[in-house]
């Protein structure tokens, strides 16, 4: 399913793509409502490119993006087994969650879904980037 309103962003250095990160509605829904919670997904960089910032630039746009839209939460899923996605999200700030992953394909593991509450846009330091 596509949603029209997710904010999709491509990394690129020199015409090549470094990474690609999308924020989404939670459920599909909006986040033009004060209130609502919006999630990071699709979090993806190049082997060539980690360890030099894209995961983090992404990673920004899209809570910028968020709270532009009047997100109070920003949620994001991970593999259990994960440890460096993991790592990443908690640096940035995200929590575990109390709320329940999708359950994974050997109907016994969940997904492990943190969240990070979110301050206005004029309270945040980050600098969007663009995307569509």
């Amino acid at each position: 399913m596509t949603d029209p309103h997710a904010y999709k962003l491509v990394a690129r250095s020199r015409g090549e793509p470094l990474g690609m990160a999308r924020g989404i509605p939670a459920d599909f829904g909006s986040c033009d409502e004060p209130g609502e919670a919006c999630e990071l997904r699709s979090v993806w960089v190049t082997s060539q490119a980690r360890g030099q910032g894209v995961v983090d630039l992404l990673i920004d746009a899209v809570e910028a993006w968020a709270r532009r839209g009047g997100a109070r939460t920003l949620r994001v899923a991970a593999l259990p087994g994960n440890a460096r996605a993991l790592a990443v999200y908690r640096r940035h700030g995200f929590e575990d969650a109390a709320a329940l992953g999708d359950l994974l394909p050997d109907r016994v593991t969940r997904e492990v879904v943190l969240e990070k509450t979110l301050t206005s846009p004029a309270a945040s330091a980050s600098t969007p980037a663009t995307g569509s």
